[in-house]
């Protein structure tokens, strides 16, 4: 009976640093990743790189990006080329509020580059896998200022700006 109950216990441990790894998306460059929750989720400062797994269909995971209110910066993702799948980008305040700034980042699309300024009570990026739920790794590179012009693929519409008369 001794045995059996502290083989339960050990298989109870076990399993739960399995969850807690998962749940922190320890495969960050760094080894922070992401969380599954707003309020754990690991800071990171403009200058800065990570390398996340898109947490499984219908999870979000959240990176907070250190960054003072109203200060423009810009995020390129890059997406592994393993597996069919998208993982959703988005730029979020620290209420869960869109800045606006939110991309598909799909394995045949190539790097996206998102533009944002710092959000009212914090700014976070959730990043969720969609399409096909074959796992995939976003590289994301937090920068200072707006995107270099050619990278900008989501701040101007896709026809340009209008010439004024």
């Amino acid at each position: 009976m001794h045995r059996a109950v502290c083989f339960s216990l050990c298989l109870v441990t076990l399993g739960s640093c399995s969850l807690l790894r998962r749940a922190t998306g320890k495969d960050g460059e760094d080894g922070k990743g992401w969380s599954q929750s707003m309020a754990e989720a690991p800071s990171y400062g403009l200058g800065r790189s990570v390398q996340v797994k898109a947490p499984p269909c219908s999870a979000s995971g959240y990176l907070k990006i250190d960054v003072e209110k109203d200060k423009p910066f810009h995020v390129t993702t890059t997406p592994s080329k393993a597996g069919s799948s998208c993982a959703y980008v988005e730029i979020v305040n620290g209420a869960g509020q869109t800045s606006g700034a939110s991309a598909d980042v799909c394995a045949e699309s190539g790097p996206r580059t998102l533009e944002s300024k710092g959000q009212e009570g914090g700014t976070l990026i959730t990043v969720s896998e969609r399409y096909g739920c074959a796992g995939i790794t976003v590289s994301l590179a937090v920068a200072e200022g707006p995107a270099p012009a050619a990278a900008a693929t989501e701040a101007a519409p896709a026809d340009g700006p209008k010439p004024e008369n």
